[in-house]
């Protein structure tokens, strides 16, 4: 008996594939923009939007470093320090749940645990 040859274009196949290719594209177009417009002067941004064409303006990530440095300094000592407190507190927590006996433990325990 004879095999059929295997037709290796499929129909259904290419459609999911195309699918997946312009699905991709679509996701990866607005960072591709963001990108783009990062390095364009306000007078590029308006009037040459698409275009690929210099001068690159890195001077614009400089501008925005300056801006947001001291707001990152600032969310960074936030969190450190909230960090910082709920490691000494879980610690001594755990310390009095583990050595200690006192009333209500159970039910205490019972209600940090599940957090």
């Amino acid at each position: 008996m004879k095999k059929a040859k295997r037709n290796y274009f499929d129909v259904p196949e290419s459609a999911k594939h195309l699918y997946m290719i312009l699905s991709i594209f679509c996701m990866f177009l607005p960072f591709i923009l963001m990108l783009m417009l990062s390095l364009k002067d306000k007078r590029q941004v308006i009037y040459e939007f698409f275009s690929l064409k210099g001068p690159y303006h890195f001077e614009n990530y400089q501008k925005a470093l300056e801006t947001v440095l001291p707001l990152m300094k600032n969310s960074l000592i936030m969190a450190a320090g909230t960090m910082v407190l709920s490691v000494l507190f879980a610690t001594l927590a755990g310390y009095a749940f583990g050595k200690l006996v006192f009333p209500l433990q159970n039910l205490l325990f019972g209600i940090i645990l599940p957090r």
